[in-house]
């Protein structure tokens, strides 16, 4: 009995964390199929009208820190370093919710499959923390203490209230 409840619950578990994973990709791909995606100049996150947004980010926080210019060519570069290292992996990220959601989508589930594929997107999903954490403390190398201070500080304010700070 213990043994079926918690097969159950495996599969509760994986689905719905499956669901959560197709449902921002649907979105997207919606968006591109009706036509309008070709028409428009936004393109998603990364649109060529406004250049992407984590370089946007990345030009604030340097404004922000104040960062000689010495320093703000070592965060440019530390970032640079990273770029197609992410890419790589988004890349990896968007093609396994690809066979996650065709594997959901056929007439017969193979859970085997969709186990194997559930473990796939966890462990891109932590190499993508691993790579994000990893730029993050080469760039506190470069900061003083007073500007990793602010730094944090912004890490710690994200959403409206540090948006309305940044932006003042």
């Amino acid at each position: 009995m213990k043994r079926i409840t918690a097969t159950i619950l495996a599969s509760s578990l994986a689905l719905g964390g499956l669901t959560l994973a197709n449902a921002s990709d649907d979105r997207q791909e919606r968006y591109e199929r009706s036509g309008h995606y070709e028409k428009s100049e936004h393109k998603g996150k990364y649109c060529n009208k406004h250049g992407k947004k984590s370089g946007k980010r990345m030009e604030k926080m340097i404004k922000h820190l104040d960062l000689n210019d010495d320093q703000a060519k070592q965060v440019r570069n530390i970032r640079d370093s990273y770029k197609e290292k992410m890419s790589a992996l988004r890349n990896k990220m968007k093609e396994n919710r690809k066979q996650l959601r065709e594997e959901m989508h056929s007439e017969s589930i193979d859970q085997n499959k969709v186990k194997e594929l559930a473990q796939v997107t966890g462990d891109l999903k932590a190499d993508k923390i691993i790579l994000r954490a990893e730029m993050r403390a080469e760039i506190n190398n470069v900061l003083t203490s007073e500007q990793r201070e602010k730094f944090n500080k912004m890490k710690e304010h994200r959403g409206k209230k540090y948006k309305h700070d940044y932006h003042s």
